[in-house]
């Protein structure tokens, strides 16, 4: 029942709404710094606003609260923002890195799923089992594959090529005296 509901919400948040999160510096002072806005509405969309004159100096970087990084920055900024998103398009990752170009760069990764690897299969057998109403039921059981590891000598494995040999030689030898 809950996992139905939080499907319907996430349903609901994913048509009918936006997304947004403030992109904040915060400075050891805890001085706070709007960069600027990420916003959902179909896709993932940066808007920065006016140019900030940030001291250099070693920043928290937060979206909204929750901040997930330290950097330095200084004025200009020049940094890319990649966002890691799920199939739902809600953020699992942001990272902050250094740019070649002035201001802040979007740049959003969908995860992929990897590919799902090709394993043995079980065999599975089904055993019809008849009740007393005469109604068939059906079991499916799941059987592995027995490997048996032979821990015999030589001898007990190819005994039947040496018996016949000895026999034939034993014979022959009797012939020759």
């Amino acid at each position: 029942m809950a996992t139905t509901l939080q499907s319907l919400v996430t349903l609901f948040l994913f048509l009918g709404s936006t997304f947004a999160y403030q992109l904040k510096a915060v400075d050891s002072a805890q001085n706070s710094f709007n960069l600027a806005t990420l916003e959902f509405d179909s896709k993932w969309k940066l808007h920065t606003g006016e140019q900030l004159d940030l001291p250099s100096d070693l920043y928290r970087i937060c979206l909204d609260e929750d901040c997930f990084n330290y950097k330095r920055l200084s004025s200009p900024i020049a940094q890319d923002i990649k966002l890691t998103i799920n199939k739902h398009n809600d953020i699992e990752n942001v990272a902050f890195f250094d740019a070649s170009q002035k201001g802040l760069n979007l740049i959003v990764e969908q995860i992929r799923q990897a590919p799902i690897p090709k394993l043995p299969r079980k065999e599975k057998k089904i055993k019809k089992i008849r009740s007393d109403n005469k109604l068939e039921l059906k079991e499916v059981v799941d059987e592995e594959a027995e490997v048996n590891v032979e821990n015999r000598s030589f001898i007990q494995k190819y005994w039947m090529y040496i018996v016949p040999a000895l026999l034939i030689m034993l014979i022959s030898g009797n012939q020759n005296q």
